[in-house]
């Protein structure tokens, strides 16, 4: 007899690069930042999404007795077109809108909200989708950038790295940080509490609990009325009102409430504040924030990367001079009050 030839099962295969990127991106020629692994699949309206490839029948075999041997159907691999993906030559899928690539239970979206069921760490890598909103159901680990173009939401908490939201931004948890990392939004920011957190806002900032030791930069109304609604060390600056229950503490803690005007040169120091972190929190991913431990390292380094790192250990002294002086120019253009 002849055995039966298996077919070639059906395939989809999908026009953007489906996965993580296994060695993150590249930052230069001799470095690699392993926190940018490509987790957002973007595409535009019209691009080509994915393409079906259908299956190969076997080819029939026969027994001793001459009977024809069927071979088995090699199947093929669901996929409907879901939200914002239609069908064409039916056989390849394209995006009706911008958004994120999303395949679910044999359906293909492009969605403008990307979902983290878990944390932002070095399983999914920084995330950007500036094509819509994102929704962090974990926690945003040390070190770790979210942006989004829209609205940003995180059920857990942030630890030491950077949200970044064209809409709002709302923390179910809190934002615990060190020193290097921020939160901006343009419209609002919504948070459970704050301890040395730096947050930024064109509009509302809204800490539900307490703030303790933070730095809050709003154009709108801060409050931190819930709960205890108290405000320890820091300083809060808003351009229209600041409610609070309670503020400073009996230790003296140096704790400052500012109103000032939005004016166009007080935006102009935001931005230039604003810009200037940007470029230092890019220098400490080489040096790290340890003075000590980056001029200890300088000894066991090659003469050329020494001379790299000492360049960028004058660059980051620079730029914390020129953030003190900024800061510094800042306060000095408002009106405010001291609440001890």
């Amino acid at each position: 007899g002849t055995p039966w030839t298996a077919g070639i099962p059906g395939r989809v295969e999908m026009a953007v690069a489906a996965g993580l990127a296994a060695a993150g991106g590249e930052v230069d020629d001799e470095r690699v930042d392993y926190r940018e692994r490509d987790a957002v699949k973007v595409v535009r309206a019209g691009d080509l999404v994915a393409r079906r490839v259908a299956s190969i029948p076997g080819v029939p075999g026969r027994d001793v007795h001459g009977r024809t041997l069927p071979a088995p159907p090699p199947g093929d691999v669901p996929l409907a077109p879901g939200r914002n993906v239609e069908v064409r030559g039916r056989t390849e899928y394209y995006a009706t809108a911008p958004g994120c690539v999303v395949v679910a239970d044999g359906v293909l979206s492009v969605d403008q909200v990307f979902e983290r069921d878990g944390d932002v760490d070095m399983t999914v890598g920084n995330i950007a989708f500036l094509q819509g909103a994102v929704r962090v159901k974990g926690t945003v680990r040390d070190g770790f950038h979210v942006s989004a173009g829209s609205d940003l939401w995180v059920g857990g908490t942030v630890e030491d790295g950077l949200l970044d939201a064209g809409g709002s931004v709302t923390v179910q948890g809190g934002v615990v940080q060190k020193g290097r990392g921020r939160v901006v939004a343009r419209e609002g920011i919504t948070i459970g509490y704050g301890e040395r957190a730096f947050l930024e806002c064109d509009g509302p900032v809204t800490i539900r609990k307490s703030a303790i030791n933070c730095h809050v930069l709003a154009g709108g109304v801060v409050e931190v009325v819930e709960g205890r609604g108290v405000v320890r060390g820091g300083v809060i600056l808003s351009g229209e009102r600041i409610r609070v229950k309670e503020v400073g503490t009996e230790a003296g803690v140096r704790t400052e409430l500012c109103l000032y005007p939005v004016t166009r040169d007080v935006r102009g120091l935001e931005e230039e504040y604003e810009t200037l972190r940007g470029k230092l929190e890019q220098v400490e991913r080489v040096t790290g924030t340890d003075r000590e431990h980056a001029q200890g390292l300088l000894a066991t380094l090659a003469p050329e990367k020494k001379a790299y790192m000492e360049k960028l250990l004058l660059a980051r002294d620079l730029l914390d001079r020129q953030i003190e002086e900024v800061h510094a120019a800042l306060l000095a253009g408002i009106t405010k009050w001291e609440a001890v």
